[in-house]
């Protein structure tokens, strides 16, 4: 074999070995509100989701599975940082259950000085396909002169469709709906 057809070998062989070596895409999962517009405002309410705590082993960009033992699913992502994920499916929700005029979640504040600040902890924020999306939170509304109007504290459990994480998103998002609700029905008490 001449030195050039040689050369052609070994650089066709380094090009089928980087193929070899090429990462699997990445796919990008988002939370989102379910929930249906219940309310119409009585009076223009403003809402700020200020804070959301999640446990630290979830929170990464990467998709955290199971339950008790976990795995990190490198190539499945949030599109967003969780916490901020949960932040902004959560004020949505809030903002169809309460028909509150404006709503936002930190980081992305728009709100300058908001009726209702919105605290909400995460003990537990578990996903396992096929079998639950499970979230243990404990939340408080605050209004404006930082006045607890309104706590709790519950566990949702939502069993995802299938084992597919398309489905297991749409648990977590119907675990978020019902907090919303939660947090909507407390407000609405007298």
């Amino acid at each position: 074999m001449s030195g050039l057809k040689r050369r052609r070998v070994w650089v066709l062989a380094g090009l089928l070995g980087l193929l070899g070596c090429a990462s699997p895409p990445s796919r990008f999962h988002t939370l989102d509100a379910v929930a249906e517009r219940v309310a119409q405002p009585e009076r223009p309410t403003t809402i700020l989701v200020a804070q959301v705590g999640i446990p630290p082993r979830v929170d990464r960009r990467q998709l955290v599975l199971g339950v008790g033992r976990v795995t990190i699913e490198e190539f499945e992502r949030w599109a967003a940082p969780l916490r901020d994920e949960i932040g902004r499916a959560l004020a949505l929700n809030l903002s169809r259950q309460l028909g509150a005029s404006q709503v936002a979640a930190w980081p992305q504040n728009l709100i300058a000085d908001p009726d209702l600040q919105v605290f909400a902890d995460f003990a537990r924020f578990e996903s396992q396909p096929g079998v639950v999306a499970l979230c243990e939170v404990r939340w408080r509304v605050r209004d404006r002169q930082g006045k607890t109007l309104a706590s709790g504290s519950r566990t949702y459990e939502t069993q995802p469709e299938d084992a597919r994480l398309t489905s297991l998103t749409m648990a977590h998002n119907r675990n978020l709906a019902a907090l919303g609700a939660d947090i909507a029905a407390a407000l609405r008490a007298p």
